[in-house]
């Protein structure tokens, strides 16, 4: 007898409580059929406490499925070769701490119990979307819940040995009028017929378009209707997948998708960059669907042809969602459902009625000139909806790219497309300046990275490291310093609440721009000097000791796997000795190289976001 969890639990916040979702697989190798009669769910930290969870008899009963082998007929019992895959909600006490690690007793009809290995939980899932639906009222139909379709859809593709439960999390989006009818004519006879057919969808986060499929016929509505055999590849309809961001070594990304679209209204391709809120298509009624609706789902895969299915379903929480009203059928099952009133950062569930107030389109940039000395520089700035005075950051890039970065990443401007509008939908004014010989700027001045190169070729490390601190406190900073002036200038802009943000080289530039600006509101620091603190002694001796007249609070930020996490560390270490206000944090590698890891800002935000936004709101906006 096996016990093995192949999914570690990974906390989520909905209806109220901290929830650990999960499956366990027990599998029969014996010689003899067996019956489940219970089991124990315990805190491996907290050995001599009570059960976190206890399933008895009736509920194994209700919450197992049994597996047979491949070509076997369905299973009736927990005989030789069967698994049997047992469907975990646990939702914690409000008072509860989440366990670090959780182990697993199963006790059979016959006295005997089998053990697992203890199990892992991971951290909180910091994956904050914004809804892939516009504003209304939308049942969450077949979402989170332990008895939902989606949540028991284990199943096995291709030559899978392990089944996987790519829809753990999902939800059905299915739009309702003010009295709670999905249709105009209460019964949906046609697709016309339902709210919610035709409403657009739209990027819950910055992302890159990792797959698409078009041309699936739609279904007329019902249960028994479909326009062609459900099969692998037809059962998601039309459908968009999300690259969201990579995820740690071994190349595995999270995919969000979007399925049974309407047949030619897909707006993007793949290979595409979107932006949050940019519309992806609009609701249809295609594949494995009865009525108009959009499926939306989240996964971990380590590439887009195993995203949809072949996968695992992971958490995620909407930035914000009131609760209307629930569903009555699930009120009468007595099912947790969460509040009515307005959440943030939270999970709805089956059976939840929430209104939406709908994402903002993506703010599109302005292109503006910046004067530093007799040099005219350019640069891209985004602008929050509303009216001002408003918050403002403005952006120190890094150090440019050669010609062979150029090729292969593509251009500069790509990093202010990323950045600008996630800052302007948090109420920021963003200033993405390029400074002499990058991206829009390119033509004044050759670049910083190209210079320092040449140096070092023509004289080595010592004095490519000599130059570099020329530039910073040279023709960098007064770069630097004029996009702060032109940023405090603008009559939308509180010229008192503004902030700084850098990037490897432009974060070394923003700690001695710091120095001189004391009354700069809050600095948030990405892999600062990531690739030449270890190489320039003499630069991390002047970025420490130009903290000792620094006085925002800065954030240091890095990705484990960065070229270097030391000088984050060293620069929070020494504002700790200050007594200053800081903070670090290391997050998990992301890719699989050391250069995506110095790419963090960039190709994480749907990790750093909620971190960032939290501390410049704390210090900002007051």
């Amino acid at each position: 007898m096996s016990l093995a969890v192949p999914a570690s639990p990974v906390p989520v916040r909905a209806a109220g409580r901290m929830n650990l979702v999960y499956e366990l697989h027990v599998a029969d190798s014996g010689s003899r059929t067996l019956r489940l009669e219970r089991l124990e769910v315990r805190d491996a930290d907290s050995p001599n406490a009570g059960p976190v969870a206890t399933y008895a008899r009736a509920e194994l009963d209700r919450d197992i499925k049994l597996m047979a082998p491949r070509g076997a007929p369905p299973p009736k019992a927990l005989t030789p070769g069967v698994r049997a895959v047992i469907y975990i909600w646990i939702a914690l006490d409000s008072t509860a701490a989440v366990p670090r690690t959780l182990t697993h007793r199963v006790t059979f009809a016959d006295g005997s119990a089998a053990d697992g290995a203890p199990v892992t939980v991971g951290a909180p899932t910091d994956l904050v979307l914004a809804s892939p639906v516009g504003p209304g009222d939308w049942w969450i139909g077949l979402g989170p819940s332990n008895t939902s379709d989606h949540r028991r859809a284990v199943i096995r593709v291709g030559e899978d040995t392990v089944p996987h439960l790519a829809q753990r999390f999902a939800i059905d989006w299915v739009k309702m009028d003010s009295r709670g009818e999905y249709a105009r004519d209460h019964g949906g006879r046609r697709n016309a017929d339902w709210y919610g057919y035709g409403e657009r969808v739209f990027a819950v986060a910055d992302a890159r378009v990792a797959a698409v499929g078009d041309g699936i016929p739609e279904n007329t509505p019902g249960e028994n209707s479909r326009a062609v055999p459900m099969r692998v590849g037809t059962v998601l309809g039309n459908y968009v997948v999300l690259d969201l961001d990579a995820r740690g070594g071994g190349g595995v990304h999270l995919f969000a998708l979007y399925g049974h679209l309407q047949p030619g209204s897909l707006e993007v391709h793949a290979g595409d960059s979107v932006h949050q809120g940019q519309v992806l298509g609009v609701i249809g009624n295609s594949g494995n669907s009865d009525g108009p609706h959009l499926h939306f789902h989240v996964t971990e895969a380590a590439d887009s042809a195993a995203a949809p299915l072949r996968s695992e379903g992971v958490p995620f929480v909407l930035d914000s969602f009131t609760v209307v009203n629930h569903d009555p059928e699930r009120v009468a099952q007595h099912a947790r459902l969460t509040a009515l009133g307005l959440h943030r950062a939270a999970l709805p569930v089956e059976g939840d009625v929430i209104r939406l107030n709908g994402q903002a389109p993506p703010s599109r940039p302005d292109t503006v000139e910046v004067h530093s000395g007799s040099v005219t520089l350019r640069g891209l700035l985004w602008r929050p909806n509303g009216h001002g005075p408003f918050s403002a950051i403005l952006l120190n890039h890094g150090s440019g790219r050669t010609r062979e970065e150029l090729e292969r990443l593509g251009p500069y401007e790509r990093q202010a497309d990323t950045l600008g509008p996630v800052f302007a939908r948090h109420g920021y004014v963003f200033l993405f300046l390029f400074r002499r010989g990058v991206g829009l700027s390119a033509a004044r001045d050759t670049n910083a990275v190209d210079l320092m190169n040449a140096e070092q070729a023509a004289h080595g490390q010592d004095a490519r490291n000599t130059l570099q601190l020329q530039l910073l406190e040279g023709r960098e900073m007064s770069d630097a310093l004029a996009g702060l002036a032109f940023l405090r200038k603008l009559p939308d802009v509180d010229p008192h609440d503004v902030g700084v943000v850098g990037h490897s080289f432009g974060g070394s530039l923003t700690v001695l721009m710091a120095e001189r600006e004391t009354d700069l509101r809050a600095i948030v620091e990405f892999s600062t000097a990531g690739y030449s603190w270890d190489r320039s002694p003499e630069l991390r001796e002047r970025l420490l000791a130009a903290l000792a007249h620094v006085q925002a609070p800065m954030f240091f930020i890095h990705a484990a796997n960065d070229y270097t996490t030391a000088s984050g560390k060293a620069l929070d270490a020494r504002l700790q000795q200050l007594g200053k206000a800081h903070r670090l944090k290391i997050y998990p590698p992301i890719g699989s190289t050391a250069e995506d890891g110095h790419a963090f800002p960039l190709i994480g935000v749907s990790r750093w976001e909620p971190d960032v936004f939290a501390f410049l709101d704390e210090y900002m906006r007051r």
